[in-house]
């Protein structure tokens, strides 16, 4: 098979630049799913947009193997336009497959390979992720990780704008595809990489990590800590891993009433809850608007507590450190990674009903990966004294 030059995606298709030199259109093929999680038992639709005439999918679990749940070939493509201000407000693509999501299938991340095909030619491999909760929650597993979606769709590049693009792009969709590429940041590179903000970089290290290790973990999105905060009561602990730096206040009010409540919480993340969000579209799309919060439209009304900026902002005030134990914008604006004053983590741990502990690092997750004994020890030392 001949593959397409590295680099081309669906966002150059039609462009002067998207031609190779002997005049010929690469194929090229993109897709996302119409939600960000769903339950097992339910269907996921699976929007797909490419040039080539057919294209696979194959589901597979996030683990230590990788092993295809579902797969389909030979779908027929279909080309369709990117609207301006994808970025913002998404792409509109019809879903192309459903996808049944079995009863049996385990919570947990679950990525899309998709590949299009005419006749010797294919495209390159793109990714598509969605989110499977358990139809028991806490039945088999007493963790739920809530995977830091939000933040991920905050710093996506797709369609041209994430909410790093200025004032005048304060929104940031669900509905178009993720930049997904497997490159970790090595030292001394920049901090600030949109394509290693995914769950490669962050959640797959500790999914492998707690496998191997014989955690139960279940998963959810985000944003259900907003749309499905019933679940919650069914865990004993709640998990915050990688880079959780984007909250909603619905999010926000389930995990402190379950705190409240006497359920525990651990943040092996840092940036975390440091910018408020608001969620429209019927959880579509993310809006925030950062430091020029006075064009939040609900600055001059009497909701700004509601203003999409920092969770430190007088305004809101409601600082994160009153969830989490630790800020971050003092100390992580002014040159440092994480909310803590030391680079190599400190840990922090304070009890309102439940207990809450926080690392104060986005790099947690790599001392996992590296096999760090020490971070090792410390990690199944907070599990296991949060879950007793």
């Amino acid at each position: 098979m001949q593959l397409v030059k590295a680099g081309v995606t669906a966002e150059l298709i039609g462009s002067g630049d998207s031609l190779f030199a002997n005049g010929e259109e690469p194929l090229v093929i993109d897709g996302y799913c119409d939600r960000m999680s769903c339950q097992a038992g339910e269907t996921i639709g699976l929007c797909v947009s490419t040039n080539a005439e057919f294209y696979s999918a194959e589901v597979s679990r996030v683990g230590i193997q990788r092993q295809i749940i579902w797969k389909r070939d030979r779908i027929p493509g279909g080309l369709y336009p990117i609207p301006d201000q994808a970025g913002m407000f998404g792409c509109g693509w019809p879903v192309s497959v459903a996808i049944p999501v079995g009863r049996n299938w385990k919570s947990g991340i679950y990525a899309i390979q998709l590949r299009g095909q005419s006749g010797d030619r294919e495209t390159e491999l793109r990714e598509a992720i969605f989110i499977v909760r358990s139809a028991q929650p806490g039945r088999e597993n007493p963790i739920l990780l809530q995977v830091a979606t939000n933040t991920y769709q905050a710093y996506n590049e797709w369609g041209g704008t994430n909410l790093y693009s200025g004032p005048n792009h304060p929104r940031a969709s669900f509905h178009r595809p993720f930049k997904i590429y497997d490159l970790p940041l090595v030292p001394g590179a920049n901090w600030y990489n949109p394509n290693t903000s995914n769950y490669h970089a962050w959640d797959e290290p500790f999914i492998i990590w707690a496998e191997r290790a014989g955690y139960g973990i279940d998963f959810c999105a985000n944003l259900d800590l907003e749309q499905h905060p019933e679940i919650l009561k069914h865990y004993q602990l709640i998990l915050s891993v990688g880079h959780d730096e984007y909250w909603s206040a619905g999010m926000r009010d389930t995990l402190e009433a379950y705190i409240e409540n006497g359920g525990n919480v651990a943040f092996f993340s840092g940036n975390s809850i440091c910018w408020q969000v608001r969620v429209e579209n019927n959880g579509r799309e993310l809006v925030c608007y950062k430091r020029a919060h006075d064009r939040d439209p609900v600055f001059n009304a009497d909701r700004q507590h509601l203003l999409t900026t920092l969770w430190s902002d007088p305004l809101v005030g409601r600082p994160e450190n009153e969830l989490s134990g630790v800020g971050f914008p003092y100390g992580g604006y002014n040159g440092l990674h994480g909310e803590f004053m030391r680079r190599d983590g400190t840990v922090g741990t304070y009890t309102n009903g439940g207990t809450v502990v926080t690392v104060g690092s986005c790099d947690w997750s790599d001392g996992l990966r590296a096999g760090n004994k020490t971070v090792d020890r410390i990690v199944r030392n907070i599990l296991d004294r949060l879950l007793a």
